[in-house]
């Protein structure tokens, strides 16, 4: 289920060197990636944490890693989810 991506169907186009362009793709996260995405980059939240309460420190940490950095994604990562 972490490994498994919708994306909204929006794109964005990035400008990269010497005038050449990257394309990246947004994710419509889940329930579960969206409070795993603010547990990550809100720690110490107690109450964010608390909705992750059926998982063990060890589990959400594991979970983590499959959760990218942001929800706009490259190329690369939208052509390998679609491969699945």
């Amino acid at each position: 289920m972490l490994n498994t991506w919708k994306f909204s169907g929006k794109t964005r186009t990035v400008p990269l060197s010497e005038g050449k362009k990257s394309t990246e793709y947004l994710i419509s996260p889940t329930c579960l990636q969206t409070l795993l995405a603010h547990h990550r980059n809100h720690p110490n939240d107690k109450v964010g944490r608390h909705a992750l309460r059926l998982y063990s420190d060890d589990e959400i940490q594991e979970m983590l890693t499959h959760i990218p950095p942001a929800w706009w994604v490259s190329q690369s990562f939208y052509d390998a989810a679609n491969k699945e």
